[in-house]
């Protein structure tokens, strides 16, 4: 008898729309893993569900920031340079870059 791979692949556990949203938008990796598999319509899916969670955080105003270039560039720098003062009160550089480029 061969031993052979079996085509099978585990389906991650299901995860609530808040948890999901709030996650994808918490830094840069998920946010752009939504953006490739979702596209701009998943992301600001995602914005809107995660509206309500509260404050935003520093990736969420760059993710709308990001959203909103297409709509609105005065909109979107306000949200970057929004961004930028809370990576750089976070001491996330790789962030704080990301912004910058906005």
């Amino acid at each position: 008898m061969t031993a052979r791979r079996s085509d099978l692949r585990l389906a991650p556990a299901a995860v609530t729309r808040d948890t999901a949203h709030r996650t994808a938008l918490a830094d840069c990796a998920e946010g752009e893993r939504l953006l490739q598999r979702h596209g701009l319509r998943g992301l600001r899916a995602a914005q809107s569900e995660a509206s309500g969670t509260g404050w935003p955080t520093a990736w969420s105003q760059f993710w709308r920031g990001y959203a909103l270039q297409f709509e609105d560039l005065a909109l979107a720098r306000a949200e970057w340079l929004a961004a930028e003062a809370r990576f750089t009160d976070e001491g996330d550089a790789s962030g704080f870059d990301m912004a910058a480029c906005g």
